[in-house]
This record gives C-alpha cells, sequence and structure tokens, in this order.
C-alpha cells in the first residue's frame, strides 16, 4: 500500500485514494500489533512466574537482564529411527560421537612411533632438580593480585606451603 501510495505521482485523485488507503491499512496493523504485543507481555508475565509467589519476581529479572534460561537436555538421534531415552544414554551418545575410541588397529607407523615416544621413559641426564631457594625465590617474585593459574592455587597459598614469605602487594609496600 505505502508502495504503490509513494510512486503515485501523477494523478493527485490517485494519490489521495491510496494515502488514505495506506493510512486506514497502517491505523489497523499498528492497533493490531499494539493488541499482540501487549497479549504477549501478559503471557510471558504469567509463564514466568508460576513458581514464585511474588508475580513480579521474573519480570524485574527480565527487565534487568538476569533471567536466565534453563540448560536441558533434549534426545539425540542415535540411528535412522532410534533416539536416546533417559539423561545417561544422551551423555553417553555425546560421549561416544566426540571423543573417538585410541585403539591401535589400523594406526599408520606414524603413530605407532608416536605412541612408543610418548609411553617411552625420558632418557635425561643433564636435568638438575630445582632447589627449595630457587622456588622460594620465585615465588616471592610473583603478584600477590595476580588471578590463579590453572592449577587455581593463589600465590599466598604456593608461598605458605614451600615456607616462602609471601609476597606483599603495592598497597602495603607503599603504606609502609
Amino acid at each position: 500500500m505505502r508502495r504503490s501510495f509513494q510512486r503515485t505521482k501523477n494523478d493527485d485523485n490517485l494519490r489521495l485514494e491510496r494515502k488514505q488507503q495506506y493510512q486506514e491499512c497502517n491505523r489497523i496493523y499498528q492497533t493490531k500489533l499494539r493488541e499482540e504485543k501487549l497479549q504477549s507481555w501478559k503471557d510471558f508475565c504469567s509463564n514466568t512466574n508460576t513458581e514464585s509467589s511474588n508475580s513480579w519476581n521474573g519480570v524485574y529479572r527480565y527487565v534487568a537482564g538476569r533471567l536466565r534460561k534453563k540448560l536441558i537436555l533434549t534426545t539425540l538421534k542415535t540411528g535412522n529411527t532410534n533416539y536416546t531415552t533417559d539423561i545417561q544414554s544422551t551423555i553417553n551418545q555425546i560421549i561416544e560421537h566426540f571423543v573417538p575410541e585410541d585403539s591401535e588397529d589400523g594406526e599408520e607407523a606414524h603413530h605407532k612411533h608416536v605412541r612408543q615416544q610418548a609411553s617411552a621413559p625420558l632418557q635425561t641426564t643433564d636435568d638438575v632438580e630445582f632447589t627449595r631457594h630457587e622456588v622460594q625465590a620465585t615465588l616471592e617474585k610473583f603478584d600477590p593480585r595476580k588471578t590463579p593459574g590453572e592449577d587455581a592455587c593463589p600465590v599466598r597459598c604456593s608461598c605458605m606451603y614451600t615456607g616462602a614469605s609471601p609476597p606483599l602487594s603495592r598497597r602495603s609496600t607503599t603504606s609502609v
């Protein structure tokens, strides 16, 4: 409607008629849109708050951006017509699909060589053990405000375990 109204340029009467048709259709559309939005909001508010006594909890969480969808494990298709029936079979199917079995059958020569190297003990004679003093000196250089690494052990815990004095933060060194 809008396009036909906008493209009519030569005939003023036809343009006026199409403009009125467009405006009427647009008014109906906007009214329906408002009604549907309101109904959708009402449905959303009534559905998200069934578990709580306060009907506004879900609305406030939604507005604050804290509404989270719950993770639901669904069934998976295992074959042409078979599906998993419970969580355990679904997890087993995922593991079978994404974690291949490590079998030695049918390996190429390169893979056999890599497997042998990985399982053989290391033959290094020039490695020297770390001394307690070296470990303590290294730990004392760490920044105590740094986030723990893969071991999830903060610097202060490592220092306490080894007996090293925990490093001081900048705040404590500047205030002394």
